[in-house]
């Protein structure tokens, strides 16, 4: 498949030149992608960040100490937070948008387990990616059921760009034809037309490049008809960009409400039993069947991936996203993040009650939240940390 968009590309590129209609996928924000880099760094991984596909082997790396640290796991999340059979799905069906979108990496199986702290007493990393600090950092997290794979490609997400679609003429130079993530100088989509424009279009050039080889262009040219011309593919690449734009903001909020809704008829101590989506439907009978208590509140392992001055970044460990949580979610007596002079590495210092001494919590630690819906327009996620399943803490 893979082979087909890129000889595909060729094609037009030889054939068609500026008319053609090509994806790109630009490299990772800079200052980003270094800042990523040193974060991992200095939870003690060393990712190698020189290509696509160095940073994949870093992260298969560090896939295999997560497999050391499990050996011993057992599945206990419930099948509607499990998201390994969906990326299964992607990883079987070879599409080229799922190996796009794991540029970065997605799709990490979130599981609790119980580990054998010490399957990783005596593992070494080859690759050199993994240093004895990350070891202990990554058994430490797996002891509190959190995949420090799942945790680092997180986190390489947030720097990638966005592939798009583009017309040659358009491009200020032969470097903005490279797909980062898949590594081809040239590539489009070709090989789904029934479910893209995109590639019913590249059909559409791929038989007028076809066509010109055959007769000879050079001595005997095919006019370019004007549904085909370097202006209309252009607008033709910029209107695909919007649309997939606009799906794909669709798609993150249909989940965002499916989830808040979730949490609303399950997860929440209120009378009411309606739903955002099915007002009539019995929440009650469904949450007999299912095991599920309705009113216990809905918890989850946050990894604490960044610091700012009031709010902070975790990763919610079954729900495998990212959030900001501002110092006055904390359900403590006080909270706030401190920046040490020297070193100007920030801590988080929470004082759970009136007569506790403050614990410091820094990145790679993990905290217990409570998911809530917040229902006045915009309905939103809500997560507050609460004094429960603190202790694992990094090494220094």
């Amino acid at each position: 498949m893979l082979l087909a968009n890129v000889l595909v590309a060729e094609h037009l590129v030889l054939f068609l030149k500026d008319c053609a209609l090509l994806r790109n996928h630009p490299p990772p924000k800079e200052h980003g992608f270094q800042k990523l880099l040193a974060s991992a760094l200095h939870m003690g991984f060393c990712l190698d960040g020189s290509s696509a596909g160095a940073l994949h082997n870093s992260l298969q790396s560090v896939s295999k100490l997560a497999s050391a640290l499990s050996v011993n796991a057992v599945r206990t999340v419930p099948d509607r937070f499990d998201r390994s059979d969906r990326s299964d799905r992607s990883d079987r069906s070879g599409s080229d948008e799922s190996k796009e979108s794991k540029a970065g990496g997605h799709g990490a199986e979130n599981v609790d387990v119980d580990v054998d702290v010490d399957a990783s007493d005596d593992w070494v990393d080859e690759a050199g990616v993994c240093t004895a600090k990350g070891v202990e950092v990554a058994r430490k997290m797996a002891s509190a059921g959190v995949n420090i794979k799942a945790v680092l490609e997180l986190m390489c997400t947030k720097p990638m760009s966005t592939a798009t679609y583009f017309c040659p003429g358009d491009a200020q130079s032969f470097s903005d034809f490279h797909h980062y993530a898949l590594d081809f100088p040239l590539y489009t989509h070709f090989t789904s037309p029934i479910r893209r424009y995109a590639d019913v279009v590249v059909h559409r050039l791929l038989a007028l490049a076809l066509d010109r080889q055959a007769a000879d262009h050079i001595n005997n040219p095919i006019p370019l008809p004007p549904s085909l011309s370097p202006s209309s593919v252009a607008l033709i690449a910029d209107h695909c960009n919007y649309r997939k734009a606009n799906a794909k903001k669709a798609q993150d909020t249909s989940r965002q409400i499916y989830l808040i809704d979730y949490i609303r008829r399950y997860h929440t101590s209120s009378s009411s039993s309606s739903s955002l989506l099915e007002p009539s439907s019995s929440p009650s009978a469904a949450s007999s069947a299912s095991g599920i208590v309705r009113g216990e509140p809905l918890r989850d392992e946050a990894v604490l991936l960044s610091m700012g001055d009031k709010s902070f970044d975790v990763m919610l460990n079954r729900l495998g996203m990212e959030r900001r949580v501002r110092l006055e979610d904390i359900d403590a007596k006080s909270a706030q993040i401190i920046t040490d002079p020297i070193t100007k590495q920030k801590s988080l210092q929470i004082a759970w009650s009136a007569h506790s001494t403050p614990i410091s919590y820094s990145t790679t630690d993990v905290l217990m939240v409570v998911l809530g819906a917040k229902l006045s327009p915009p309905v939103d996620l809500t997560v507050r940390v609460v004094a429960e399943a603190v202790t694992v803490k990094q090494t220094s």
